[in-house]
């Protein structure tokens, strides 16, 4: 599982870079006596049964049909740790899964929830069997965050010990919680597949989104130059407060292919002598226009026009990095397939002869 090859690295480094960029890291709303205010045995496997409430779906389709119930929880496992949920993460995954629209989505009756935050109600055996058996000084009481492959959606729920990490000080539990999926999501796309350097432009879709601002934060700390696209005028404000964009830097997306064409030229057009995030561009010769123009690197969950029309613009060596395609949701209860349909046939087809010839890359992933 792509999650569990690099989860550890991304909690050290990830971690360390974002608290340096983002005054919301370095603010909580809890203390420590109510992070640790709980504590708990370690238990056997044979005891520690309990009831939980949850938010179970019996078939993905509908967001309607997600049902609060209780349910039983048995004892955490061997190698596992059972953990009192205080917040959980809401993600656009959680909502394709809840759709079916997920490739990942469990067949059947499944509690939907990626990501959490709570603290430590009991730990399982030592799992004898693993090898190695993942080092951890977590303990009964502790306050944690952590990631699941579905379930988080529950007041406690069972997860093996590798996949927990002791929440930070500064962190609150919402904090916590709103971390993992977004922040890996930015920094896999952008540093393991995007192989950001300093001074490369790069445009990031829905920029005032979870992974959006991650990954402004990881532009300010890469010397990065970032367009930022939004769906909406009214979030330009955000964007110009909280990471320092001038107007150049923001684009509102047009719907028509020719005129979103049109703004991503124009913004790339005006990069020089701009704002990086947080400081004045000095006319360095990394932020200077290359002479082939273009994107280094492009984020994009959106799919549809929006992905053909930025890999148009991909400068030679760019990667278009894209982990999902929010333009086949709609605002409704579920899935819209007179809309899906006909955008699905209509996808953007890429000819592999044509990305050799331009040098440029397409690469997708999901965590899951």
């Amino acid at each position: 599982m792509l999650m569990a090859s690099f989860l550890s690295g991304i909690f050290t480094a990830g971690l360390a870079a974002f608290r340096g960029g983002s005054d919301a890291m370095q603010t909580s709303t809890s203390t420590k006596a109510e992070q640790t205010g709980e504590q708990a045995a370690i238990l056997n496997s044979n005891e520690g049964d309990i009831l939980r409430k949850c938010w179970r779906l019996e078939q993905a389709g509908r967001i309607s049909e997600l049902c609060r119930v209780e349910e039983p929880l048995p004892a955490p496992g061997a190698g596992e740790v059972r953990v009192k949920v205080k917040a959980i993460g809401l993600n656009m995954a959680d909502i394709f899964a809840i759709l079916g629209l997920y490739g990942a989505t469990p067949q059947g009756s499944f509690i939907p929830g990626l990501e959490y935050s709570g603290v430590v109600d009991a730990l399982g055996p030592p799992d004898t069997t693993s090898s190695p058996f993942p080092s951890s000084t977590i303990k009964a009481g502790d306050p944690v965050y952590g990631f699941t492959r579905f379930g988080a959606y529950a007041s406690h729920l069972n997860v093996p010990l590798a996949y927990v990490r002791p929440l930070p000080s500064s962190f609150s539990f919402a904090q916590g919680a709103a971390f993992i999926v977004q922040g890996l999501t930015a920094w896999h796309a952008m540093i393991e597949l995007g192989n950001l350097k300093k001074g490369q432009t790069v445009l990031v879709h829905s920029a005032a989104g979870g992974v959006g601002c991650f990954a402004l934060e990881i532009c300010a700390k890469f010397q990065a130059f970032p367009i930022a696209t939004i769906g909406s005028e009214t979030k330009r404000a955000f964007l110009q407060s909280r990471f320092g964009l001038n107007d150049g830097q923001i684009v509102v997306r047009e719907k028509e292919d020719r005129k979103f064409a049109r703004q991503l030229k124009d913004a790339v057009r005006g990069k020089s002598g701009r704002n990086r995030v947080g400081e004045r561009a000095r006319g360095s010769h990394e932020m200077q226009e290359k002479e082939d123009g273009g994107f280094d690197l492009i984020l994009d969950a959106l799919g549809g026009m929006y992905f053909k029309e930025g890999y148009k613009q991909l400068a030679r060596g760019g990667r278009m990095i894209t982990f999902g395609a929010a333009d086949y949701l709609s605002p409704t209860d579920g899935p819209n397939w007179w809309k899906i349909i006909p955008r699905y046939l209509t996808r953007p087809r890429l000819d592999p002869g044509d990305m050799c010839a331009e040098n440029r890359g397409v690469l997708g992933f999901n965590l899951i």
